[in-house]
């Protein structure tokens, strides 16, 4: 074999290499919207824990979201909503085998239904539709249809004697996934809440929420609001610094504020309540955008009979007023026993409002092209041909693109303006390449070894006649 065919054998070899190595460039990969993402949308409208040590052998007593909506997807897509009207506490969740081991007198005229109490869609599996109302005023409804997924929590008139009382509460949750964006939204609200026998009223908790995803960035909106609070029937405004008096203090309330010379909110937290508007928790880390509503909480530590401020509002009552008649005939469970309940230690928390949305999403991606232009200067452009004829032999031969036109190259794209002077081939080129390389190198080893096995003094055939050498 000649010199110069042993060359230019090892001239495409390095070029093939060349190829490889050279690789994509960062700015030939054109942006391709969103890829996959991860979704939740959570909605806890209210959300209650209690506990009075030494009263029962659990603890916490009871540990509740009234009513709860959560919302998954993730890209595939793959789908799951929830919806249930309460998620209890220890006692709660085993309230059925407890019914059973009382007396026979005190088994209720129905059957406990089995712990947990919620509609669930699925999808892809099913069912991607589920809705339920098992209560008069409340509603279970979970749907995941594929690109989307939502749920809706509703539960009307919610009351506890003398202890705490709702008109209602919503919580909706929705997850939807697209090419461009994925989308995330919550939403609770929480109308006509009244605590310790409306010493503390408020008439709308409301907090919406939204995160967005582009992949490469995203952003997040949401805001929580409170309207007509009262404690002690004096208006106050509740924000994040906790509870301020709307106007002067009147009544028993102000005459308390005027003893105490301190201002309502200090009063509420020397009594051992807190109560304020969670700030809500924001993070953005690329594509993930994720918001967090506490709501407005209601921290109560306190003993109802020595407590400043809350024995005063308590002793204001007029307990006498209330039904002395139990509920039930196997627990003490009349209002007026309930009230006088609120005079011993107890340790609450109220959450209301709370809502969660987190979209995490990662940038989609397209084939980049390759530059091999450091490795054959002038070696045309392939990527994005359109049409070509001639001989791309001789093209390659001649050293670059025929000026002559014995070869047309026609780009339609963008690549020669993106690689100004550079040339690039497609990746699927470069993959039959790199599938032919054992071939290849199967045949180069060939006939390495039939050249080196030959006599010294043989020639070449082809070479016969030539005396250039």
């Amino acid at each position: 074999m000649s010199r110069r065919r042993w060359a230019s054998a090892a001239l495409a070899a390095a070029l093939l290499s060349g190829v490889v190595i050279s690789g994509a460039r960062a700015d030939d990969a054109p942006s391709a919207g969103i890829g996959g993402y991860n979704l939740l949308a959570r909605a806890n409208p209210l959300q209650i824990t209690y506990d009075s040590p030494g009263l029962l052998p659990v603890d916490p007593i009871i540990q509740v979201s009234v009513p709860e909506s959560y919302s998954t997807l993730t890209s595939g897509p793959s789908g799951y909503s929830l919806a249930s009207l309460a998620f209890p506490g220890p006692l709660i969740a085993d309230l059925g085998s407890v019914i059973t081991q009382t007396s026979p007198s005190c088994q209720p005229p129905f059957a406990v239904p089995v712990y947990p109490l919620r509609a669930e869609a699925f999808f892809p599996q099913g069912p991607t539709d589920s809705d339920a109302s098992p209560v008069p005023g409340g509603r279970m409804h979970a749907v995941a249809n594929g690109p989307a997924s939502s749920a809706f929590g509703a539960l009307d008139d919610l009351v506890f004697p003398a202890v705490f009382s709702i008109g209602s509460a919503t919580g909706t949750s929705s997850t939807a996934g697209g090419d461009d964006a994925a989308v995330t939204k919550a939403r609770s609200v929480v109308s006509g809440f009244k605590l310790l026998a409306g010493a503390i009223s408020i008439d709308s908790i409301v907090t919406d929420l939204s995160a967005t995803s582009t992949g490469t960035g995203g952003k997040t909106e949401g805001v929580t609001t409170v309207s007509g609070a009262t404690i002690g029937g004096q208006k106050v405004t509740i924000d994040e610094n906790g509870v301020t008096l709307a106007g002067t203090g009147v009544g028993a309330v102000g005459l308390l504020l005027k003893q105490l010379g301190t201002s309502l909110n200090d009063a509420l937290v020397q009594s051992g309540i807190t109560i304020k508007v969670v700030d809500h928790r924001e993070t953005k880390d690329g594509g993930l955008a994720e918001r967090i509503a506490g709501g407005l909480v209601i921290d109560i530590n306190y003993n109802g009979r020595t407590t400043p401020l809350i024995s005063t509002i308590l002793a204001a009552v007029p307990a006498g007023q209330l039904s002395p008649t139990n509920l039930t005939e196997c627990a003490p469970s009349s209002p007026q026993g309930l009230f006088n309940l609120l005079k011993e230690t107890h340790i609450e928390s109220f959450a209301l409002g709370g809502a969660t949305v987190s979209s995490n999403g990662s940038a989609g991606f397209g084939l980049p092209s390759l530059d091999v232009s450091d490795i054959v200067p002038g070696l045309p452009e392939v990527s994005g041909v359109t049409d070509f004829s001639g001989d791309l032999g001789g093209a390659l031969d001649a050293g670059g693109p025929s000026q002559s036109g014995a070869a047309s190259f026609t780009n339609t794209g963008t690549a020669a303006a993106g690689n100004a002077g550079g040339r690039a081939i497609p990746v699927a080129l470069v993959l039959l390449l790199l599938a032919l390389f054992p071939v290849l190198g199967t045949m180069t080893q060939r006939l390495a070894d039939a050249t080196l096995a030959a006599p010294v003094a043989a020639v070449c055939p082809l070479d016969e006649g030539d005396d250039s050498g």
